[in-house]
């Protein structure tokens, strides 16, 4: 990869910055961040742009990692990082990737439009809610890079397509696996549909993350405790996100059921929860269990704001609307954890889905039948639900082989 002058990268990818469409003050905001990476460089007598260097200064000038990991990142931080990334990203590729404010990737081809939204019809009759949404990311991400190189997609060859997979180098297995089965079956659409004469799917690395391989990351009952001892209950809000961590925690539910979840879904009378689940579209009853029942009629009755929505949970800022689809309330997580100060190992995941692994592997430790499990958790298949074995030393200690002395 050819050097390049920091002055000249941060040239770039200004020019960058306004054919994407960033604002004024976003741009000015990256560029105090860039003035002061020059000076740094300038200081260390590096001429050309260097991630490592980078890296260093931010280290050097921020404490910036250990900041983060325990969760005290600064707003001047947490800029300068990005600001880098976007160097970074520039250098590397010659696109620039929006990393952090959750923006999908801007298209500027009209052409281009017209296909992802013809792709993502193509995919609505196909799979589930997240699969959509998932392989509708993909196919943007894809169009975008092509976008930002001036072309059309019809011009997409098997070295554009190998540039694009180096822009995934750095993601988990489980990431990269499931953002190449996005794209493979949008390559598989362009071709079916005309846009493209030779189908590059099969061209694609295979990339295949075996269920069994993973294990589930549980919580500790204490420190779930904790969690939910620091959640201020007189708070609106408070209510709100007590019932909904209960939910996940206590029945298993994913974020997005939990989110999508209305008043005519609770059956008060037989104390039950009756839901659709978005993912395998099947029908699911779960135990309306009476803490859960007060959480949510506290929350109804004294903290949630009038607004016509069916849904239960709703957001407190203006307009007050359901939760997207697509959020994962993990941010929930990490604001309580942040309260209760427990600390985030970097083996661990502690986001909504940790709480329905939790739970899962709680029945399993109580020996409830796999099937009976399955069903709860809207599994299809039960071995899926055989994964939580691996996440209970108790359980794994009963699976132990004895080895006899043969001496």
């Amino acid at each position: 990869m050819q050097e390049v002058k920091l002055k000249e990268l941060v040239a770039l990818v200004n020019k960058e910055l306004v054919k994407r469409g960033y604002h004024k003050k976003t741009i000015a905001i990256y560029n105090r961040a860039w003035q002061f990476l020059v000076k740094c460089f300038d200081a260390k007598k590096e001429e050309f742009f260097s991630l490592n260097t980078a890296m260093r200064i931010l280290e050097e000038e921020c404490n910036f990692f250990e900041k983060r990991e325990r969760g005290l990142l600064d707003v001047q931080s947490k800029r300068l990082y990005q600001s880098i990334c976007l160097l970074s990203d520039c250098n590397l590729h010659r696109v620039i990737f929006r990393r952090s404010d959750g923006k999908m990737y801007h298209l500027t081809k009209e052409v281009h439009w017209r296909i992802l939204e013809g792709f993502q019809s193509y995919c609505a009759s196909r799979y589930a809610f997240y699969t959509i949404e998932g392989y509708g990311r993909s196919a943007r991400k894809l169009l975008y890079f092509i976008d930002a190189r001036d072309i059309l997609i019809g011009d997409l060859s098997s070295d554009i397509l190998c540039d694009f997979v180096k822009t995934l180098f750095g993601y988990s297995p489980k990431m990269v696996e499931f953002t190449f089965s996005g794209i493979k079956c949008f390559l598989r659409y362009l071709h079916e549909h005309g846009y493209l004469s030779t189908d590059f799917s099969a061209s694609l690395p295979k990339v295949k993350v075996p269920q069994k391989a993973r294990i589930p990351s549980v919580w500790e009952e204490e420190t779930l405790e904790k969690l939910l001892e620091v959640i201020d209950k007189g708070n609106p809000s408070g209510k709100r996100d007590y019932a909904i961590i209960l939910l996940a925690s206590m029945l298993g539910m994913r974020a997005i059921d939990i989110c999508k979840m209305k008043f005519q879904n609770i059956n008060w009378e037989e104390r039950r929860i009756d839901i659709v689940q978005s993912k395998s579209q099947r029908s699911v009853t779960y135990p309306l269990l009476s803490v859960i029942g007060w959480a949510i009629i506290d929350y109804v009755r004294h903290g949630r704001p009038e607004c016509e929505c069916p849904e239960i949970f709703v957001t407190h800022t203006l307009p007050h609307r359901p939760f997207s689809c697509s959020a994962s309330l993990d941010n929930m997580i990490l604001k309580y954890m942040k309260q209760a100060h427990i600390s985030v190992r970097k083996d661990k995941k502690y986001g909504m889905h940790s709480l329905r692994h939790t739970y899962a592997t709680s029945l399993m430790e109580k020996h409830f039948p796999i099937e009976d499990i399955a069903q709860l958790m809207g599994h299809v298949n039960p071995n899926t639900t055989a994964i939580y074995l691996k996440s209970s030393i108790g359980l794994l200690s009963e699976c132990a082989l004895t080895i006899e002395d043969e001496s």
